[in-house]
């Protein structure tokens, strides 16, 4: 059995993950998933996005507990400067802390205060999510 499918098999067992979830995230139907599960000859293509987001999915929720938080949030901002193109500058400013809060939360997050920390983290990680773009052709309707 192939990694991911162990990871997978190991998230659902430890009720970390629902395969509902997992298809609601993905776009790929429970059945899919499923059959992958319960098949070897059933596998991850690397031209389908949907899959390759899966087996994603599964790394990072697999190894999630074995990242710091601070390291969490270093790279939430990473990501925003590097995926978004937001400089730092404009991250503390969307956030409203001072750049050289940010500055010294990047540098040596271990002696900033646990209050300061908190701020930047909650804030940063709903700047990522506004700027996380929704599919709304994958959002329930509603009456």
């Amino acid at each position: 059995m192939d990694i991911i499918r162990q990871e997978l098999n190991a998230l659902l067992e430890e009720n970390k993950v629902t395969i509902p979830t997992l298809a609601k995230a993905t776009s790929l139907n429970e059945e899919f998933i499923l059959r992958y599960l319960k098949s070897l000859d059933e596998s991850l293509s690397t031209d389908n996005n949907s899959e390759r987001f899966l087996e994603d999915i599964v790394s990072c929720l697999s190894w999630c507990e074995k990242i710091p938080d601070d390291e969490r949030i270093k790279a939430v901002i990473e990501t925003l400067v590097h995926i978004y193109g937001m400089s730092i500058e404009n991250i503390a400013k969307c956030i409203n802390v001072s750049l050289q809060s940010i500055i010294c939360f990047i540098e040596n997050s271990n002696e900033f205060p646990v209050e300061e920390k908190y701020k930047i983290a909650v804030r940063t990680m709903y700047l990522f999510y506004v700027l996380k773009f929704p599919d709304y052709s994958k959002m329930p309707e509603t009456v």
